[in-house]
């Protein structure tokens, strides 16, 4: 299972994130990473241990997905895989001027807040059309 959570999820190309299609690429973005827990990552509701003074307690078993307490290690490789399968899942996320290095959290707040709008107007303007 460990293994498996490791693995970063690539979508077809045509479901991937172009700068216009946001509404559908969050429709199937977010339960495809609900089922490794990647969206407490996106939208912020795992805290990092590190920024969480308390005594390390050694833990006997790995967490679950959905667990929100962490250690270090597992943490930091969670919080990798969950920004890698939102940035892998970008077409030409540099083209789109989307800054690199963020939290997988503040990436996915930067992707709703700049693009949620023009997904919407986009999506407006292909239904007047029709």
């Amino acid at each position: 299972m460990f293994s498996s959570y490791a693995s970063i999820q690539y979508l077809p190309d045509d479901q991937r994130f172009n700068g216009e299609n946001f509404v559908s690429f969050k429709e199937i973005i977010l339960p495809t990473g609900r089922l490794r827990g990647l969206d407490l990552y996106w939208e912020g509701r795992v805290t990092n241990p590190h920024n969480t003074p308390s005594p390390y307690i050694a833990p006997t078993n790995p967490a679950a997905v959905n667990d929100p307490n962490l250690t270090q290690l597992e943490y930091d490789l969670r919080e990798s895989v969950a920004y890698l399968t939102l940035w892998s899942n970008i077409k030409n996320p540099d083209g789109l001027g989307i800054p690199r290095g963020l939290s997988s959290h503040a990436l996915w707040d930067y992707l709703r807040m700049e693009f949620l709008q023009v997904a919407t107007i986009a999506r407006q303007r292909k239904e007047d059309n029709l």
